[in-house]
């Protein structure tokens, strides 16, 4: 990679977080361009890509990415000398950070920056982590029930009569059916 593609890598970080610095201040243009009309092709193809895999694809990426920037860094290294060429790790540093800084926002990243569910659907907002914990104890107690009542049995393993594919079938349909309420 010439120097001229690193440095412009590693400096088109800036305008990316000014973009992102901004979109994140605007919710509405995220929503409604990004996540509405882009996202969901660039969904469709990564889960047609890595559907499957029964590994995390990411953890990979993130080993590769790592074992790069040491041995970028490594190469670097002038042991003879004992030098670091400081700047050109610097550089590919940047130019990395800007790489991955860019993936993450168009595959997934800017999601964070859409109008909050709650406004969507006009729920109340407004709870105390007090509120959470003992919803959560409210719902972990439900499941329990629910559970014992299928099997009888807390400990035993609650099967179901679709196997994997139905069951997705069933929960793309129950998506389906959501999304007309809301």
């Amino acid at each position: 990679m010439t120097i001229i593609l690193r440095l412009f890598l590693a400096f088109s970080i800036i305008p990316q977080i000014v973009i992102v610095k901004i979109l994140s201040k605007n919710p509405q243009i995220v929503e409604s361009y990004y996540s509405v009309k882009f996202y969901p092709y660039i969904s469709k193809f990564l889960r047609s890509i890595f559907k499957n895999f029964t590994f995390s694809i990411g953890d990979i990426l993130y080993i590769i990415i790592l074992t790069y920037i040491v041995f970028r860094t490594y190469k670097n290294i002038d042991f003879r000398r004992m030098n670091i060429k400081i700047k050109k790790v610097i550089i590919d540093g940047l130019a990395i950070l800007s790489v991955l800084y860019f993936i993450f926002h168009l595959f997934w990243g800017l999601n964070y920056y859409r109008t909050p569910l709650n406004q969507k659907l006009n729920l109340k907002s407004n709870y105390s982590t007090e509120d959470l914990i003992k919803t959560t104890k409210e719902i972990i107690l439900l499941t329990n029930k629910v559970h014992f009542e299928i099997t009888n049995d807390s400990d035993k393993l609650v099967s179901s009569r679709l196997n994997f594919e139905d069951l997705k079938k069933e929960i793309n349909i129950g998506y389906k059916n959501i999304s007309i309420k809301y």
